[in-house]
């Protein structure tokens, strides 16, 4: 099973709302203010490990309430490395899931693009078991991806999808070893009807693990791996200037 925590900043200090929630939790902007409004949980499986039952979460008098999805979302969404912007410009958040190595934007459950490979490639990874209690246990392993982020990277008003993108060996064991040969920074924008792929900065040796942006600078995480016992895996935090 999975149990999440919600905390809440109070006096300068984080303090426990609620405790042994029974959901993988993700918060998500959809009305592009820049603000996280939509928190979601979503149930643990052991096939997969994300479930397919999602709620909607809110606070209400300091207590947690939970009720139905007022929107659609598709079968492969996942709280995490998921985002929701209008990447479109109509108005109305389109869904971005990273999931296998692939990135899938979708309005509601239509697929608008699914890309190829090499998007992706997380350090994170949650180790679980398939059959507790049994004789021989199972592990399983599930990444969890860094979240795309929407932003204008060339100051024409139009918000560019940013995303990890990984060139990863075969030879990479989940939850041992990324296998990540190098990594960049991938570019989807929407324009002319199409959504078209590119890049921005250059490639690096090590896994990106964070992505942001403060509307002057598109920050990133590099993180080296640490080794099988454990040692090692410093991490820099590197910046891009967008234009204004």
């Amino acid at each position: 099973r999975v149990q999440s925590a919600l905390f809440a900043l109070r006096g300068g200090q984080l303090v426990a709302v609620e405790e042994h929630l029974p959901y993988l939790l993700g918060a998500f902007d959809r009305d592009g203010d820049g603000v996280a409004e939509t928190l979601l949980g979503q149930d643990f499986s052991r096939s997969g490990f994300f479930g397919r039952d999602l709620r909607a979460l809110r606070l209400d008098g300091g207590e947690l309430q939970s009720s139905d999805l007022s929107f659609e979302l598709p079968d492969r969404f996942t709280v995490q490395g998921s985002l929701m912007a209008d990447l479109t410009g109509d108005g109305r958040s389109e869904t971005v899931c990273v999931l296998n190595g692939r990135l899938r934007i979708y309005s509601g459950v239509k697929a608008l693009y699914p890309s190829h490979r090499q998007l992706g490639g997380s350090l994170s990874v949650a180790t679980y078991e398939t059959n507790p209690g049994a004789m021989e246990s199972i592990p399983d392993y599930a990444p969890f991806e860094v979240p795309p982020v929407a932003t204008d990277l060339d100051g024409d008003g139009t918000v560019e999808l940013v995303a990890v993108a990984s060139d990863r060996s075969f030879m990479s064991a989940p939850g041992i070893s990324p296998g990540v040969k190098k990594s960049w920074l991938a570019v989807i924008k929407f324009q002319d009807g199409m959504f078209m792929k590119g890049s921005i900065g250059g490639e690096m040796e090590v896994p990106l693990q964070g992505v942001a942006a403060d509307g002057e600078r598109l920050l990133f995480v590099a993180s080296e791996p640490a080794s099988v016992l454990g040692q090692g895996g410093g991490s820099h935090l590197l910046a891009l200037p967008l234009a204004q």
